[in-house]
């Protein structure tokens, strides 16, 4: 059987840390992309299309981890509210 449900402070210590993971991923597409500023376009053997490819999946990857912040924001004020907790 599984473990019974988080309750008051450990409900909130336990969201704010997904909310923390979450928050730190959005942060770390932009740095994954800085990397980018500093490679010469011409240099040998780097396409010039690395770039644009990398900051679109980098942009899709950031859509999803902000709708799950999203997602995890709204689990936790609709579960604080039903557990009657303020996180």
């Amino acid at each position: 059987m599984g473990r019974a449900p988080a309750q008051g402070p450990e409900f909130c210590r336990m969201i704010g840390d997904v909310q923390t993971w979450v928050s730190a991923a959005e942060t770390d597409d932009d740095t994954c992309t800085d990397g980018f500023e500093e490679v010469p376009t011409d240099s040998p053997g780097v396409k010039r299309n690395v770039k644009k490819i990398v900051e679109k999946h980098v942009g899709r990857i950031a859509r999803f981890t902000s709708n799950a912040l999203a997602l995890v924001n709204l689990y936790a004020s609709s579960s604080s509210r039903s557990r009657h907790v303020k996180c």
